[in-house]
C-alpha cells in the first residue's frame, strides 16, 4: 500500500546519500535517526561512534536523498548535562526542521558501564529533578515550534505521528520478522531466537516439518506469554495512557465488558488524588504532571 509507513532506525554514522537513495527505492518512506545529542562530549560519554557534525550531515543527506518523513531521537538527563547544553541540542534539532522528535530520559541500567561508573563515583546518576526541568522546558519549546505532543516521549508535526509505535500503544497485533523479533498475535506475545544462525537453523527445521507433510511447529519461537483478560485490561490502560488523548472509556467497556474506572478504582484512587490522572470527555488520561510521573501510575495498574 502506498499509505503504509515503512520506517528504518539508523545511527548517523551509517548514513550517506547514496545509501539513503537506495532505501527510498526499496520502499522505505520514514527515517528515525538516533542523534541522542548535538554535543561531542555527551556523545562520547554515551559511547556513541558518531559526532555532532555527522548527526547534522546525516539529516541533511536524508533530505537530499528525498526523505520527507524524518525523525530525530534525543536523550536528556545525561550525567553532567546542564540545562544550557540540553537546550542547545533541542534548538539545533529544531533548526533542522525534522517532522518528528522523540525524547528519552537516560536510565542507569544495572550491569552497564554507566552503572559501574556511577557506583565507582566516576560520574553522577541523572537527577530526577533536572530531568523534570528539562522535560517541562522542552514541552513548552516544542509546542511553540508547532509540534504536537502526542505521546509521553514523542512530538510530531501535524500528520507525522509514528504509526508503528501507535500500534503498540493501541494494543494492536504486530508481527516481528527476523532474529530476536517479538510479536503479538492471537492473544499471545512471543519472541524468536536472537542469534541469527540459530534462528535460521530453527526456521529451516520448521520448514522441513511442513515439507514432509507435518505441521509448521514454529521451532524458532523461544518464549511466549498468553495475555490473560486481566493483563489485557492493564496493558490497554498502561499503553493507552502513554498517548495524550488517553483511553476511551466507552471503547474499554465495549472491549472488556466492564467499567475501567470501577475495575481499577483502588489502583487509580491515589493517582486521581495526586492529580496525575483525570477524566476528560469520556477519556481517562494523564495530566501534564502525570506525564512526568507516569511510571508511578503504570506500576499501580500492573497485575500482581
Amino acid at each position: 500500500s502506498p499509505e503504509a509507513e515503512i520506517s528504518l532506525e539508523a545511527n548517523p554514522g551509517s548514513l550517506d546519500e547514496a545509501y539513503l537513495r537506495g532505501l527510498l527505492e526499496l520502499g522505505f518512506n520514514r527515517l528515525s535517526i538516533g542523534v541522542q545529542s548535538f554535543h561531542d562530549d555527551e556523545l562520547q560519554a554515551l559511547d556513541r561512534t558518531h559526532s555532532a557534525a555527522e548527526a547534522g550531515e546525516a539529516f541533511q543527506a536524508a533530505r537530499s536523498a528525498g526523505f520527507r518523513n524524518v525523525s530525530i531521537d534525543l536523550m536528556f538527563g545525561l550525567p553532567e548535562q546542564q540545562m544550557a547544553s540540553w537546550q542547545e541540542s533541542v534548538e539545533t534539532a529544531l533548526a533542522l526542521e525534522p517532522d518528528h522528535i522523540s525524547l528519552y530520559a537516560l536510565t542507569v541500567e544495572e550491569g552497564t558501564p554507566l552503572a559501574r561508573d556511577v557506583a565507582r563515583g566516576r560520574t553522577t546518576a541523572p537527577s530526577p529533578d533536572a530531568q523534570a526541568d528539562q522535560y517541562e522546558w522542552t514541552e513548552e519549546r516544542l509546542a511553540k515550534a508547532g509540534y504536537e505532543h502526542y505521546e509521553i516521549s514523542n512530538w510530531a508535526k501535524p500528520g507525522y505521528r509514528c504509526e508503528h509505535n501507535l500500534t503498540y500503544w493501541r494494543c494492536r497485533e504486530y508481527l516481528g520478522l527476523g532474529a530476536g523479533a517479538h510479536s503479538y498475535l492471537d492473544g499471545v506475545r512471543f519472541a524468536v531466537a536472537a542469534l541469527p544462525t540459530t534462528y535460521l537453523e530453527l526456521v529451516d527445521e520448521s520448514w522441513q516439518d511442513l515439507q514432509s507433510g507435518g505441521e509448521m511447529k514454529m521451532r524458532q519461537v523461544v518464549s511466549g506469554e498468553p495475555i490473560t483478560p486481566e493483563l489485557a485490561m492493564a496493558d490497554t490502560l498502561i499503553l493507552g495512557l502513554r498517548v495524550v488523548e488517553g483511553v476511551e472509556l466507552a471503547q474499554f467497556q465495549q472491549q472488556f465488558g466492564m467499567d475501567a474506572l470501577k475495575r481499577f478504582e483502588e489502583e487509580l484512587r491515589e493517582p486521581f488524588e495526586a492529580g496525575l490522572v483525570e477524566e476528560v470527555g469520556g477519556n481517562l488520561r494523564l495530566t501534564r504532571r502525570g506525564r512526568l510521573l507516569g511510571n508511578e501510575v503504570f506500576a499501580r495498574l500492573l497485575p500482581d
